[in-house]
């Protein structure tokens, strides 16, 4: 069979929208880094919690800062 009496491959996600293979790779990669991101700011954020709660502690126990 050749090339073009093959169907082109779908994927078809669950609200029935069709997207070509290549923009759902491309859909992929942005979602991959976009969790990276996120990932990156949530480590981010729990270092500044754990840096107030340290902090917390230190002041409760009449330390200071």
């Amino acid at each position: 069979m050749s090339e073009a009496e093959q169907p082109k491959a779908r994927w078809e996600p669950m609200g029935g929208e069709v997207v070509q293979p290549a923009v759902a790779q491309r859909q992929a990669k942005h979602l991959m880094l976009l969790r990276d991101l996120l990932e990156e700011a949530l480590k981010a954020k729990q270092g500044e919690l754990e840096r107030a709660q340290m902090a917390l502690i230190r002041l409760k126990h009449g330390g200071g800062l």
